[in-house]
């Protein structure tokens, strides 16, 4: 006896590409889906790579020896986190379609604010969105104050302070690199990052699928103050150093009791250039810092210390033709809480690099050697 099924197939009007290529992350037509989507995060300056694995290989740049100088990991990241699901709105990858609001959803988004010469930005808004089907609602409102200022001869220096009162009870699932795929009843054992990664164990990062099942912010009053400063002391020297500082008071609810979270990040990233010839030597130093912690003990707590010195030379054999070589040691990553998982690790790096342009593709040719202790 045959037995007859129906196949229902959904075809979106809006793709899923939040890489902002030109192919979507999913296509009814697998030849037609994006082989290396954004895993996680947005391409913000447009040029067809992630933002944080610009060599579109299986790991995020962070977790790479030299690369990491120029990406923070996402929990060291700023940026606003409307959905308040923790992570960054433009750190996030989902598999959704690409519409300005999720589909079962209906409400308002009202938000007001000025702009002065002097630097300073201020927005007040308010959300209210309601799932239709799901039963979940996202209740906020908010006031933003931000300053920059940019001085050629020192640099950039950037303050934000961003006040949300939150009721959020919708779940955001999105796609994050990850080390531990172990689930417990609140969600992964392991908190995605560099939290832990030992460079050894770099074989088993893969994608994962993330989601607040927490809900931290279900009931919440969240503060966040951030300040950056790029500065350029002198020719040639630039520093990059940053402090973060989230809190989330937590009101009483029927599934938590009134409780204060915090977390804070620093970063400080230094770099000199000297030039001599056809020598072009650049000495580099990494220090990330980050402590979370609650009053109640029912938050995974962190402490942990990261410091990377790296030492990177070129020297130009021809104007197409680049000899480069580099060592990143000792780097060090300290967990204070648990001493069993502090590490060492030594990265070396020989390669020759040859760029062309053919027919209008630019070409690129690298041999080399790395050997990783």
């Amino acid at each position: 006896m045959d037995e007859t099924r129906n196949t229902t197939m959904e075809l979106d009007l809006v793709d899923d590409n939040d890489d902002r290529d030109v192919f979507p992350e999913n296509h009814f037509l697998p030849a037609f889906a994006d082989r290396n989507g954004v895993f996680p995060g947005l391409d913000g300056d447009l040029d067809g790579r992630p933002d944080i694995n610009q060599n579109n290989n299986s790991l995020p740049d962070y977790l790479e020896p030299f690369l990491l100088y120029y990406v923070d990991p996402d929990d060291y990241a700023y940026g606003d986190d409307m959905n308040n699901n923790g992570v960054i709105d433009r750190r996030e990858d989902d598999d959704k379609p690409d519409y300005p609001y999720d589909k079962d959803s209906e409400g308002v988004h009202l938000f007001t604010g000025g702009r002065w010469d002097n630097g300073l930005q201020l927005k007040l808004g308010l959300l209210d969105m309601r799932q239709i089907l799901g039963g979940g609602r996202n209740w906020m409102r908010y006031a933003k104050v931000e300053y920059n200022t940019d001085e050629p001869s020192l640099g950039k220096i950037q303050a934000v302070n961003f006040l949300k009162r939150v009721k959020d009870t919708i779940p955001d699932e999105l796609n994050r690199f990850a080390h531990d795929d172990t689930f417990g009843p609140m969600g992964p054992i392991t908190p995605v990052g560099t939290r832990g990664v030992n460079p050894a164990d770099l074989i088993g990062i893969g994608i994962s699928r993330y989601q607040d099942r927490p809900l931290r912010m279900r009931n919440s009053v969240v503060n966040t103050t951030f300040v950056e400063g790029r500065l350029k002391w002198f020719p040639g020297f630039t520093v990059r150093s940053n402090a973060q500082l989230d809190l989330n008071f937590q009101r009483k609810t029927a599934f938590y009791e009134a409780n204060r979270i915090q977390d804070w990040t620093s970063v400080v990233a230094a770099d000199y250039v000297w030039k001599r010839g056809n020598w072009t030597v650049r000495p580099q130093l990494k220090y990330m810092a980050q402590r979370m912690s609650d009053q109640k003990a029912v938050v995974l707590p962190a402490h942990e210390v990261h410091y990377y010195p790296i030492l990177r030379m070129d020297y130009m054999l021809s104007p197409n033709t680049v000899l480069k070589l580099g060592v990143q040691a000792p780097g060090r990553f300290r967990d204070v809480l648990n001493n069993s998982a502090d590490y060492r690790s030594q990265d070396y790096l020989a390669m020759v690099t040859n760029t062309s342009s053919y027919s209008g593709y630019e070409m690129s040719l690298n041999a080399g050697y790395q050997l990783k202790r």
